[in-house]
């Protein structure tokens, strides 16, 4: 599963925004009229297109990659040609805009006039089951804040809080499955706690929700009963359960109390975000604007309890596998690594030199996918003021790479040339 939440408004892609800034409205495949990015550093098999006003993406489907720009969202096919899946619509009550969930061949769009599903590409036909949880609703005090929707395969399942319920009387969350090919609904399961995030993947469903811990008869006072975390993993077709994961018994406070974001693979393996620096909660490939998570865990199929991780920026969960973005992402040496979760080796698949950058990714089996700009830091300094603002040299654009034919030596992604009033720029000291 893999949600588009875009906010409205936003700043530009560079090495460490994550969102393109808005400007007029373009073609969305175009030669750039200066220096870009070398695709000749990309294999032949290898996809390389313009991105202009690129927003959030990209997701990787079987039609293609998706991703969001002033127009809309967008999918670029195979051969590189682009096309508007839905046009920018309304924000909902807090500013968010066209909210999007993609499986492989299906998606879900929520917008304030209800929500809407079909293939990839293809028509879309309204949910009207949903009309009383649409988390695109323009009202604040609507009871679909804090519904979580995922796709996998030709199925919507949708987190709901409480407040979406008929009878009250009900568990706290509970996971509503709909038939995108029918339009069916069924509820799949109850969930006793606050559902934080949920993520879907062939048989899999996994719910990642806050339940308070039991209260003894020696403890008194609101910390007697903290929220806990924990991941409920469901058979996706029955709504049983298949298994339960706890944080790591060592793992700081705020990682055993919240999620800001669950993955989970074909395989039942779940990866687990926690921490974040103010960014946006809504995913695109995983992670709709790549954040800075203060930390990860992950749990491999089976296990009761998660085991730490360290990773860099926007990872992504693929087989077992995690690639992520390196914690200089952006700058010079910046890379996308991939992370074999069950022993542990990592390999830099592709890095970026001179003046290029990237942020977002996206991983699907063997398919890896990225957003990448080339930029300059301009670096102003008086004795009254500093700043340091980010120079686009070239357009936003997407990138596709088949794990398959990846040398073994990483690919290297050259950036545009750096114009001689920037070559000697001071650092930018960041506050």
């Amino acid at each position: 599963m893999v949600l588009l939440r875009v906010v409205s408004g936003g700043s530009s892609i560079s090495a460490v925004a994550t969102r393109a800034a808005v400007g007029a409205l373009v073609a969305v495949v175009i030669a750039f009229a200066g220096p870009t990015l070398a695709p000749a550093s990309l294999p032949p098999s290898g996809l390389h297109v313009a991105a202009p006003a690129l927003a959030a993406g990209p997701v990787i489907t079987r039609a293609g990659l998706v991703w969001e720009n002033t127009r809309g969202i967008m999918l670029t096919g195979r051969a590189g040609g682009a096309t508007v899946l839905a046009r920018r619509d309304a924000p909902n009550w807090n500013g968010e805009v066209d909210l999007a969930w993609f499986g492989q061949d299906w998606w879900v769009l929520a917008r304030p006039s209800g929500v809407f599903g079909g293939r990839v590409g293809g028509a879309l036909a309204q949910l009207p089951m949903l009309r009383r949880c649409n988390p695109a609703t323009r009202s604040a005090s609507s009871a679909a804040d804090g519904a979580i929707y995922a796709v996998a395969g030709d199925h919507l399942f949708a987190a709901e809080p409480r407040g979406c319920f008929t009878r009250r009387s009900e568990p706290a969350g509970r996971v509503v499955e709909v038939d995108l090919r029918s339009r069916r609904a069924r509820v799949l399961a109850s969930v006793p706690g606050s559902i934080a995030h949920v993520a879907a993947a062939g048989r899999y469903l996994a719910v990642a929700y806050l339940r308070e811990a039991p209260r003894s008869p020696s403890q008194t006072g609101p910390a007697a009963a903290e929220p806990r975390l924990l991941v409920r993993l469901l058979d996706a077709a029955t709504g049983a359960v298949i298994g339960r994961v706890a944080p790591p018994s060592n793992a700081p406070q705020f990682e055993r109390e919240g999620a800001d974001g669950v993955q989970v693979d074909e395989h039942g393996d779940v990866l687990v975000t926690a921490g974040c620096c103010g960014a946006s909660s809504g995913r695109l490939a995983h992670t709709a604007q790549p954040r800075q998570p203060a930390g990860w865990w992950w749990a491999r199929a089976g296990s009761r309890v998660g085991r730490d991780v360290s990773l860099g920026k926007d990872a992504a969960l693929s087989d077992g596998r995690v690639a992520f973005l390196s914690s200089n992402a952006g700058r010079n040496g910046a890379s996308i690594d991939v992370k074999n979760l069950l022993d542990g080796g990592t390999r830099t698949v592709v890095n970026f030199s001179g003046s290029a950058g990237a942020a977002s990714l996206a991983l699907e089996h063997e398919s890896l996918a990225w957003a990448q700009q080339s930029t300059v830091i301009d670096v102003t300094s008086s004795v009254h003021a500093y700043s340091c603002a980010i120079v686009p040299l070239g357009p936003v654009e997407l990138a596709r790479l088949n794990l398959r034919t990846v040398p073994p030596t990483p690919v290297v992604v050259t950036g545009a040339p750096i114009p001689p009033r920037y070559a000697n720029e001071p650092a930018c000291i960041r506050a």
